[in-house]
């Protein structure tokens, strides 16, 4: 194997000695550089572990110190490769891994390992909230992520560490990851909202992890009525703190795809909550399909709902009455798979991606189309939110064609590099300029800052 000579005078050819270092024969990836000026090797092994050894240099090997300086853990599977780069003036070290995963490490955080949280199944949505501080510096980012085998946790942004996270259950899949500040007990608390395919929607307390009364979903099984649920949003309409679950079933022959809309002074509160409209037999979505997507905001100084669904649509609705502000806004054929709503260069615009490949866009307020749809992914187009770096605001999509794309909202060009991911890239959200992603069971963290390309 080759060697490079760490103070930094010549390549030299030679062996790595193991002796009493067991541990460095499980290591797949080798790095020699310097750290904060010390003369460092790093390993990667095959099951995601980092370690970071001093060593001492003759003239044709390199010795490692007995034990790590320090170890991270953060990947599932192993360690593809490694680097040493600068950030914002500090040296961190940046690794790769097999489960398609990105991690920048600080060499001098002594917290030791970290360890994400385990998914049984694939990542079908996740959600960033944001926890402020009253102390400068203190406020953090939760990423709330759900799989296909019903579980669902949530972990630190910043760290990578685990917060909480729910037993193992096998009851259902995870289909709709939100999340909101709702009232409990009188104060306003960050909460987790999750539906799965088990007919139920789940509040946690992202602060305590408790539960936050009892799961409901308002669906009756009688009469041969069946329904699940496709994706949840939570906030407030008309002044209302309120759930919103899109649903799908049948009843008798019938198939129906409709949106529940529960309100609530105290979510803790299980038996004062109450359902705003009659979704089997008054105020349905209209929608042909499944809705996989919902979400709500305020445009012009009206709260509003909108929704996609696989019949090719996206649809508006007033947040007071539940009536249709606009007509469907069309994507031909294309399912929307998922939607953004929000102010984006000084305009209001809804955004969504589509089972084609494409990233789509409307005026909130005119509900006109901005353009032609921009070939965003080669397969289908899963996830889209809008980071905000040092440029401004930035479209980040993603798509099961593994790659995250970035997009200028000014041009509709491409942003930056394309990040390839191990796995389809299933869902994402955003916070400042980081991105989170869902690849396979795998939380992948992307930093968007620097000019484009």
């Amino acid at each position: 194997m080759w060697l490079l000579d760490i103070e930094g005078e010549a390549a030299v050819a030679g062996r790595v000695p193991m002796g009493p270092h067991q541990g460095v024969r499980r290591c797949r990836t080798l790095l020699c550089g310097r750290l904060n000026g010390v003369p460092v090797a790093v390993t990667g092994d095959y099951m995601g572990e980092i370690s970071i050894r001093t060593v001492a240099s003759s003239e044709n090997t390199i010795t490692f110190s007995a034990r790590p300086a320090h170890t991270f853990t953060g990947h599932f599977l192993g360690v593809e490769d490694l680097a040493i780069t600068t950030v914002a003036g500090r040296e961190v070290l940046l690794s790769s891994g097999t489960d398609g995963a990105v991690h920048l490490w600080d060499p001098e955080d002594t917290r030791g390992a970290r360890r994400p949280v385990p998914f049984a199944g694939a990542i079908a949505g996740l959600a960033v909230a944001t926890l402020t501080s009253p102390e400068p510096g203190r406020g953090r980012h939760l990423v709330v992520a759900g799989d296909t085998a019903g579980n669902w946790g949530v972990t630190c942004m910043g760290s990578g560490r685990p917060v909480h996270g729910t037993p193992p259950r096998r009851e259902g899949e995870v289909t709709g990851v939100a999340t909101a500040v709702l009232p409990v007990a009188g104060t306003p608390r960050p909460l987790g909202v999750v539906c799965s395919t088990d007919q139920s929607i789940r509040l946690m307390d992202l602060e305590t992890g408790e539960a936050v009364g009892r799961p409901f979903g308002g669906i009756v099984e009688s009469m041969g009525t069946r329904c699940e649920w496709t994706a949840v949003t939570a906030g407030s309409l008309a002044g209302r703190s309120v759930v919103v679950g899109a649903a799908t079933g049948h009843y008798r022959r019938h198939r129906y795809n409709t949106l529940y809309v529960f309100a609530a002074e105290d979510w803790s509160d299980t038996a004062a909550r109450e359902t705003l409209v009659e979704p089997l037999f008054g105020t349905v979505s209209g929608h042909r399909g499944p809705i996989p997507c919902v979400t709500l905001g305020t445009v012009g100084g009206r709260d509003i709902l909108v929704t996609g669904s696989a019949d090719g649509h996206v649809r508006v609705w007033d947040g007071s009455t539940f009536e249709r502000s606009a007509p469907p806004l069309e994507t031909g054929s294309a399912s929307v798979l998922d939607l953004w709503l929000g102010e984006l260069r000084g305009r209001e615009v809804i955004l969504a991606v589509c089972g084609d490949g494409t990233l789509r866009r409307w005026d909130a307020r005119t509900f006109e189309s901005l353009g032609e749809p921009v070939a965003a992914h080669t397969g289908e187009a899963r996830g889209v939110g809008v980071a905000v770096g040092e440029h401004g605001p930035v479209v980040v999509t993603t798509g099961l064609d593994g790659l995250v794309r970035t997009w200028d909202p000014a041009t509709w060009n491409e942003y930056g590099p394309v990040h390839p991911l191990l796995h389809p890239g299933t869902a994402l959200d955003c916070a400042g300029p980081t991105v989170m992603v869902a690849s396979g069971v795998t939380l992948v963290r992307l930093d968007l800052d620097g000019p484009p390309g």
